[in-house]
């Protein structure tokens, strides 16, 4: 009976788990029933899987995007969101990406709610402490000085950046809030 075992080898796996701890179907003569599972996945469980795995500071998901972060509220219009899913993972239909960017049930999805909404479901990415500090500022900077507020802090740290080079030496900071 030993004997036999050992030429079958170990029963198949119900289940394998991918490096984020998701349990997944293995591949078995049906074919992959991940893809047929899949169409039953919800829309925040795809761009979880696209934009937010692994989790990402709200600037990262600007850049996945194709965006500038350092608008006041970037915004993306459904339709680009839907072609930046496609593009991010071609696997995707095109109707289930336009279902996805459709997920305010607006034309045009501001990012900052986006990223909210996932860090809400999904937890902050704990490596990106600065990132994350960089939100909280931007939020307070717009809280407190509006909407304009981003644009005129930006312009103020350029003018203080005398040699240009995007970023602000001790003396240059000095200096300009002096």
């Amino acid at each position: 009976h030993n004997e036999m075992r050992s030429r079958m080898g170990a029963p198949p796996k119900q289940h394998v788990e991918d490096g984020d701890g998701v349990r997944r179907l293995p591949v078995n003569v049906f074919g992959d029933l991940n893809e047929i599972l899949d169409m039953y996945e919800d829309e925040w469980g795809i761009l979880r899987k696209v934009l937010f795995k692994p989790r990402c500071s709200f600037d990262r998901l600007c850049k996945m995007l194709g965006i500038s972060g350092a608008s006041d509220f970037p915004r993306i219009p459904a339709e680009s969101l839907a072609t930046r899913l496609r593009q991010l993972d071609p696997s995707l239909k095109v109707k289930r990406c336009r279902e996805c960017a459709m997920i305010s049930g607006k034309k045009v999805l501001e990012v900052s709610w986006l990223h909210e909404e996932l860090v809400r479901r999904y937890g902050p990415d704990e490596r990106s402490r600065p990132s994350q500090m960089l939100d909280r500022v931007r939020k307070l900077v717009i809280e407190q000085c509006g909407s304009l507020g981003l644009r005129v802090l930006r312009d103020k740290l350029t003018e203080m950046d005398v040699d240009g080079n995007d970023s602000l030496t001790s003396d240059e900071l000095q200096m300009g809030l002096s």
